[in-house]
């Protein structure tokens, strides 16, 4: 939200942006709830304290059209707080999305959503008359990015849900048949142990099966990048990953990985959801009811296979295994994974944090299952120093996050920044040798003594 602070110059500005937002439907028209506004005079408040202030100039800006019953305004909350965009989005202002916009989009949503659970919990919010709620749900759509989709998982267009997860996998299906095609190996398929990822990931399934795609899916729950390195080993066109990463309980989201392995980047993140935007709605996307032989699942000697292809990138450096090492899952996928690899490669003193070793959903020890968020490695720290150890390190909850504490001097334990272990990984890589022209790359929201770094070994 911004505060509507009109003068003369600034109106066509503000106005513009206000017009903008109704186009993308994040605005809504006053009408007869709870925040109803109360005319009096020039200056309108709502039953939670919003005001609106009429001024005496008007100056529509481009893109806005305004009746001469709608000069500009400041919007000002309580104690001279400037409103959330839901309580912002109550002031009538232009071509911003009134009401009855918000109630037949939510209809349409609802008519086209698969899922009785959510149609109901949608149609519920609109028999409410909970517009704050509605805007919330359905003045925009979840927007698809480099790092894919990601929301809470509730009814709507902007949140995720079955019907999101259908109309995106239906898109990127299209993206990839009009780029790839469907011989140009599997789509591969994971997810992490979120409470709705299984019915996300067999949803996946089921529409690339339709598109004529076959798929390989891991039926477990299992890390992300063994699903983009499974991806890799298999030939396969892209991955989908079912996975909120460290996001809180409530979420749920949906990475997509390209054929090289790696996360999409511009454009194809762009043309994909233009090919999103594209799909009609969910309940009219065909879905396999059987996939059958087109979507088998990934045996376990893929993980050997990755473990091996591991082992030959690491320089043959030598080191004290027998170290004390405390190990936190943080409720998410990687505990067996990781211990079983650390025990592959000689550490065998290995203290996996129980409390948070199995996956679960519902991450009951943390509120937010993120490692470099304060307080979720305390476990950790207090297993560490009950039991002297050497290390500790951790993973969020899909493992594609590491986090790293060391001893300090005068007790107890202090984690390392990620600037910290870049370098120090940095460090160790070159100084083992075994590459012919070394080259590393630093980006522009981390440290540039990796350069220093470099430039030591030559």
């Amino acid at each position: 939200g911004f505060t509507l602070d009109f003068d003369e110059d600034a109106v066509g500005v503000v106005a513009h942006e206000a017009a903008e937002a109704g186009r993308r439907g994040e605005a809504v028209d006053v009408g007869p709830d709870s925040d109803s506004l109360d005319d009096s005079g020039d200056t309108q408040t709502s039953a939670k304290g919003w005001t609106r202030h009429h001024v005496s100039h008007r100056t529509p800006g481009p893109g806005l059209t305004a009746g001469e019953d709608d000069p500009p305004m400041r919007v000002n909350g309580p104690g001279g707080r400037t409103p959330p965009a839901p309580i912002l989005d109550r002031f009538r202002f232009g071509t911003i999305r009134a009401m009855t916009d918000l109630t037949t989009a939510a209809a349409e949503w609802i008519a086209g959503d698969p899922d009785p659970v959510t149609r109901a919990e949608l149609q519920g919010i609109v028999d409410s008359g909970d517009m704050e709620e509605l805007a919330e749900r359905m003045g925009a759509t979840l927007q698809f990015g480099t790092a894919g989709l990601r929301g809470r998982v509730e009814a709507g267009s902007n949140r995720m849900n079955r019907a999101t997860v259908i109309r995106a996998t239906k898109g990127l299906a299209d993206y990839l048949l009009a780029t790839t095609g469907t011989d140009q190996g599997p789509v591969v398929v994971g997810r992490d142990a979120r409470l709705s990822s299984a019915t996300f990931m067999d949803d996946t399934i089921s529409v690339l099966v339709a598109a004529g795609f076959q798929v390989r899916y891991f039926a477990d729950p299992a890390p992300t990048p063994l699903v983009a390195y499974a991806s890799l080993h298999l030939g396969g066109a892209a991955a989908v990953v079912v996975t909120a990463s460290h996001n809180p309980p409530a979420d749920n989201g949906y990475k997509v990985y390209a054929q090289n392995g790696a996360q999409i980047i511009p454009p194809t993140d762009v043309d994909i959801a233009a090919a999103i935007a594209a799909v009609g709605p969910a309940s009219e996307v065909p879905r396999a009811e059987i996939v059958g032989a087109a979507a088998q699942p990934i045996g376990d000697d893929l993980f050997a296979e990755y473990l091996h292809d591991v082992a030959q990138s690491l320089p043959g450096t030598t080191g004290d295994r027998t170290i004390s090492i405390v190990y936190a899952a943080m409720h998410g996928v990687g505990g067996r994974y990781v211990v079983a690899a650390l025990d592959q490669f000689g550490f065998s003193r290995v203290h996996p944090v129980a409390a948070q070793f199995e996956p679960d959903g519902h991450f009951p020890t943390v509120a937010f299952p993120n490692p470099e968020e304060p307080g979720a490695m305390d476990l950790s720290h207090e297993l560490a120093m009950s039991i002297d150890a050497d290390l500790v390190i951790a993973n969020d909850p899909d493992t594609d996050r590491l986090a790293v504490s060391i001893p300090e001097p005068g007790g107890g334990f202090r984690q390392l920044t990620g600037n910290q272990i870049g370098v120090l990984l940095a460090d160790y890589l070159l100084g083992g040798g075994g590459t012919e022209r070394p080259l590393v790359f630093y980006s522009i929201v981390s440290s540039p003594m990796l350069a220093s770094i470099a430039d030591e070994y030559g």
